[in-house]
């Protein structure tokens, strides 16, 4: 992905971010590579396991015991060779959602964000030890280091979450927020792409853990507070819950539940329809 390309502002400190955050995502090849190396291998694992079973109930032959190895044998060779290209995509998605996209939503949907506080909220995510927050200082100096700083605490203790963000600076709340939304953004998107007929559930006080959040972080930022209400109903549609968050006539958030719950759509005919998932479990997207 090229910086022209992208949506983001043209502007030197903000491509300088994104060179950075797109070099620190290509460093975490290795460890990627790693990653989805082991959930081949789980899954080969896994399928052979279930082969040897029903070879030893009887019920098939040691001659297709034999060939459906073959099969499976070759099927974890074609996904060796394709794991270059699988982790290069992956590098690809992880920069969009975790770097690019709160970036683009703070851009898009707050007052006038300076050009700082974008590339800002493009690093965060490129800090995981304090060895990366010295090189992000030396190179973007101690305003942009320090919003950073400012929203990885909170990010980093959430049990005093709501404290930290009371007594964040104005930025920090914007860039924290734009996570916020990102996050519900996102939940929408990929429960889009489940085939029809699934029916994905949040998890327990997923909705009132938000919430609290979206209580903490209001009024720095009325066209944050604003979007944020919109993606966070989106998402509680998506998600089938009874809760929506409405705006008083005081202009306070307030969060109501039994809100009218509309029924998953219909499976195609001749599709197994999916269990019921709990956003967040290891069966979720």
């Amino acid at each position: 992905m090229k910086f022209e390309y992208t949506p983001l502002r043209k502007d030197a400190i903000i491509e300088d971010a994104f060179n950075y955050a797109q070099d620190h995502q290509a460093k975490l090849a290795p460890e990627v590579t790693q990653q989805i190396q082991k959930q081949i291998d789980e899954q080969y694992q896994k399928q052979l396991l279930s082969l040897d079973d029903a070879r030893d109930a009887g019920y098939v032959t040691e001659d297709q015991y034999r060939q459906n190895k073959i099969r499976l044998d070759n099927s974890m060779e074609h996904e060796k060779r394709r794991l270059p290209m699988i982790v290069q995509q992956q590098l690809e998605y992880l920069f969009a959602s975790a770097k690019l996209s709160p970036a683009l939503e703070l851009q898009a949907n707050s007052d006038n964000p300076s050009s700082a506080l974008i590339a800002a909220a493009m690093l965060v995510d490129c800090v995981r030890d304090p060895q990366d927050y010295k090189k992000l200082e030396a190179k973007f100096g101690a305003a942009v280091a320090g919003l950073v700083a400012e929203v990885l605490h909170i990010q980093a203790y959430p049990g005093t979450a709501l404290t930290d963000i009371a007594t964040a600076s104005s930025d920090a709340k914007r860039i924290f927020m734009a996570g916020l939304t990102t996050e519900l953004n996102q939940v929408v998107g990929q429960i889009a792409m489940m085939p029809p007929g699934s029916m994905v559930q949040a998890p327990p006080q997923y909705e009132e853990n938000i919430f609290s959040q979206v209580k903490a972080l209001w009024g720095n930022d009325k066209k944050q507070d604003k979007n944020l209400v919109e993606v966070f109903n989106r998402a509680a549609e998506a998600l089938f819950s009874s809760f929506r968050i409405v705006v008083t006539p005081a202009g306070a958030p307030a969060l109501i539940e039994n809100a009218p719950i509309a029924p998953p759509p219909a499976a195609i005919p001749g599709q197994k329809k999916d269990p019921k998932i709990t956003w967040g479990d290891d069966k979720a997207p």
